[in-house]
């Protein structure tokens, strides 16, 4: 069996080890650090939820201080803007 670096993904263990994180959070936050660059949509299907739901659990996030986030400037109007996550955790 062969593998490659695209088959692990890293994450900072506090991440798992804080209870203050329910695991929908604790699982927004492994994927974000590890794609720091994502709509929320494809974060929604990442993660196995809604795009409402997505949405909700990044300002949750944000609102306890574990993540930031910026919009990226429209490149193309018909192109809808990019999220752009920093865990900090």
């Amino acid at each position: 069996m062969s593998t490659s670096n695209d088959d692990f993904l890293l994450f900072d263990r506090r991440i798992l080890d804080n209870e203050s994180l329910n695991g929908r959070d604790k699982l927004v936050l492994i994927v974000l650090s590890n794609t720091h660059t994502i709509s929320y949509s494809d974060l929604a299907k990442k993660i196995g939820t809604t795009r409402p739901t997505a949405i909700a659990a990044v300002r949750s996030l944000e609102s306890k201080g574990f993540l930031k986030h910026s919009r990226s400037n429209k490149e193309n109007k018909e192109r809808s803007s990019t999220n752009k996550y920093f865990v900090t955790i």
